[in-house]
C-alpha cells in the first residue's frame, strides 16, 4: 500500500537512532510485475489483484488461492488466518446488517469509519460454518492470532473508548491490553508472542479528546496522527517506537523480532491524508 512521497521504515524496538528508509511508488493497475529502479531493498514485487478496493493481505499458513470466503452481504475489513489454516477470522456486518454501509462524509476531513455493527466472524474457507466470534456494543474489528495461536488480539469501542483486546481462540478469558483515551490499533504479534506491535493516538490536550469523543459519537475517528507502539502481550511495559507527528501505519514484526517495519507519510505534501 505504497504512495508517492511516502516511506517504509524499518526500525529497531531498542532504539529510534537506528532507522532505514526506502523509497516506495504508487504504480498503475495495469502492471503485471512491479519494480521500481531506484529501489535497491525490493525485488520481486508482484501485482496479485486488479480493480475494486483491496487491502491488508495476510499469508495462509500453507499457500492459498483466491476466492471468495464471506457471505457476499454487508460490510467486512481485517480478514486473518487462524491456525488451522482452513479457518480466517473475518470482521464483517453480515449478521448485524446485510446492506452495505455509508461511507464517510469528507466534507469532515479524512476518517476511517467504526461502525458498532461490525463483528467478529469465523468461517472455513469454503465459506461454511461461519459464526460469531465476539459480538457486543460497540465496534469490533481488526483482529490477529498471536504467534502461539492461541490468542485474538483485536480493537473495539464496546467500553467507550477504542482499546485494544485479547481473547482466547474459543472467545473466553477476554481482557483489557490498552487503556489509554484515544484509539489504540492494529495489532500484531511477535514471533516469539511475548510483545504486540500497533499503531496510536492518545489526545493529550481537552479540546482534542473533546474532538475524538465527538468523532467516536458519530463512529468515526481520524487517523492522520498515529504513532507506532509495542508492549508486552499482558498489557504491561509500553514503549513508544515513532514519534513524528505522522500517520504510521502497518507495522508489523521482522522475523527476528529485533526490527519493526512500517509505512508512514511524513513527505505527504497534503498532511490529513494518510495511507488508505
Amino acid at each position: 500500500m505504497a504512495r508517492q512521497n511516502q516511506r517504509s521504515a524499518v526500525e529497531t524496538t531498542a532504539q529510534m537512532s537506528s532507522v532505514k528508509f526506502a523509497n516506495a511508488l504508487l504504480v498503475p493497475a495495469i502492471t503485471a510485475q512491479i519494480a521500481f529502479a531506484p529501489e535497491p531493498q525490493l525485488t520481486n514485487i508482484r501485482q496479485f489483484t486488479r480493480g475494486g478496493r483491496n487491502a491488508e493481505a495476510y499469508f495462509c499458513p500453507d499457500g492459498s488461492d483466491q476466492h471468495l470466503v464471506s457471505t457476499g452481504t454487508g460490510a467486512t475489513m481485517c480478514s486473518y488466518f487462524l491456525p488451522d489454516a482452513g479457518e480466517i477470522l473475518d470482521v464483517s456486518t453480515s449478521a448485524t446488517d446485510e446492506a452495505c454501509l455509508p461511507r464517510p462524509d469528507k466534507s469532515k476531513g479524512y476518517a476511517w469509519t467504526i461502525y458498532n455493527a461490525y463483528e467478529i466472524d469465523a468461517t472455513n474457507g469454503d465459506e461454511s460454518n461461519l459464526r460469531t466470534l465476539f459480538a457486543g456494543p460497540g465496534c469490533d474489528a481488526e483482529a490477529t492470532v498471536s504467534a502461539r495461536g492461541d490468542r485474538i488480539v483485536f480493537r473495539s469501542s464496546k467500553d467507550g473508548d477504542v482499546e485494544l483486546y485479547a481473547m482466547n481462540l474459543d472467545w473466553s478469558d477476554v481482557r483489557h491490553v490498552t487503556y489509554a483515551p484515544g484509539y489504540d490499533g492494529g495489532a500484531f504479534s511477535s514471533r516469539d508472542a511475548r510483545e504486540i506491535v500497533y499503531r496510536a493516538h492518545h489526545p493529550t490536550f481537552n479540546l482534542e479528546l473533546a474532538e475524538d469523543r465527538r468523532l467516536l459519537a458519530q463512529q468515526l475517528v481520524k487517523p492522520t496522527r498515529m504513532e507506532i507502539f509495542s508492549r508486552d502481550t499482558d498489557g504491561a511495559s509500553v514503549r513508544q517506537l515513532a514519534l513524528n507527528g505522522a500517520a504510521n501505519f502497518a507495522s508489523f514484526f521482522r522475523p527476528a523480532d529485533s526490527e519493526i517495519i512500517f509505512s508512514w507519510n511524513m513527505n505527504d505534501p497534503d498532511a490529513n491524508r494518510p495511507p488508505p
